[in-house]
């Protein structure tokens, strides 16, 4: 992924061919591949896609609210937003300095081994992406840099910032390492 992205168009065409490289990927592992942790403290492949999926949820969920409440609960951004490389580089400067997931975004491992199948995992991804995809729909190319949302590593960023974030951290954890 590169600057090539910034329209929304264009941002929308990531997002769906991250989807597809990131389905593709995930279905291609045998399921004991799937959930192995490579080594210990890092997340099976399994807990990478559970974590993607925790990821995006709260974004579709911000999308799709009135935008006026968007305003009341984050307020405006207070910056221009950044490029598609500009967010990467803040990203990768954040996690460099020790920041990493929590809480709500942390993959549930009880569940992953217990109850999820590797199918069932792509099935949940699967329509989550579709939601994303949907819910930007309804947003207006200029919307997305008048609109901020809260990241808990990033502070507050403008909504065309945290979906260049969503495509190159769906990338990112097509490793075993992830972020």
């Amino acid at each position: 992924m590169s600057s090539a992205i910034s329209s929304k168009d264009s941002i929308l065409t990531a997002i769906e061919k991250t989807h597809a490289e990131v389905t593709t990927f995930f279905r291609s592992l045998p399921p004991e591949s799937f959930y192995r942790r490579p080594f210990p403290n890092a997340w099976s492949y399994a807990e990478n896609l559970d974590h993607l999926i925790r990821s995006i949820k709260p974004l579709t969920q911000a999308l799709r609210l009135p935008k006026v409440a968007l305003r009341l609960l984050f307020g405006s951004p207070k910056n221009p937003s950044r490029t598609f490389e500009e967010m990467k580089a803040a990203y990768v400067s954040r996690l460099d300095a020790g920041a990493v997931a929590s809480g709500r975004y942390l993959p549930v491992q009880d569940q992953l081994k217990d109850s999820s199948s590797q199918s069932a995992l792509l099935e949940k991804w699967n329509r989550a992406s579709s939601r994303l995809v949907s819910a930007l729909n309804t947003w207006g190319d200029a919307e997305l840099d008048r609109h901020a949302l809260p990241h808990p590593i990033l502070g507050t960023i403008t909504v065309r910032e945290m979906l260049f974030f969503t495509i190159h951290h769906a990338m990112r954890h097509l490793s075993p390492d992830g972020d």
